[in-house]
């Protein structure tokens, strides 16, 4: 196993990331409500998933005041802002259906509901066919929660591939999950 990538049960770096924001923020008075995917969502839920390089923020554009203070955290740790756009791609309400993951004093933490984390994390190992199929199936989905993602995910990229491309990836998660192919 490459030591640069550590698999954790807990991640103390996602964990210490926060935690370190969350007084970067007190000592300076201010306040920061965030949602976060990914890894580091996987992670502070629990899952034995590799630790995250770096802490993706989800959701609308962040304020000025937002970007700055991320900014100078950035110098120590890395937090990164994921584009709107991508957040756009969930229906309006998907907010409605976070869950807390993190509760500091000037610092809360969120992650996307159950079918919204899954559906990330199903459109980004399509998009980056990298090392996130084993953090799907760490997530144990049930078959019917990836039928009801596949065709979401396809509508993700026009390209002439890529739906052919999704049912492929989707085929070996469901392999892999014992679903068969």
């Amino acid at each position: 196993m490459n030591s640069k990538k550590t698999r954790l049960i807990k991640s103390t770096k996602t964990i210490e990331t926060i935690e370190l924001f969350d007084e970067f923020l007190q000592k300076r008075e201010a306040k920061f409500t965030a949602v976060i995917v990914g890894r580091g969502a996987l992670t502070m839920l629990g899952l034995n998933v590799l630790d995250p390089e770096h802490i993706e923020l989800f959701g609308p554009i962040l304020s000025t005041e937002q970007e700055k203070l991320i900014a100078e955290f950035r110098s120590e740790k890395w937090i990164e802002n994921v584009p709107e756009l991508k957040s756009d791609a969930f229906p309006p309400d998907w907010n409605k259906r976070t869950k807390l993951i993190f509760s500091g004093k000037a610092l809360r933490v969120y992650t996307l509901g159950n079918l919204e984390l899954l559906k990330w994390q199903l459109w980004e190992h399509c998009d980056r066919a990298d090392e996130d199929r084993s953090d799907i199936v760490e997530m144990k989905p049930k078959v019917e929660q990836l039928q009801k993602c596949l065709s979401w995910v396809q509508q993700r990229d026009p390209s002439p591939d890529w739906q052919d491309h999704v049912k492929s990836e989707f085929s070996k998660i469901s392999k892999d999950l014992g679903f068969g192919a």
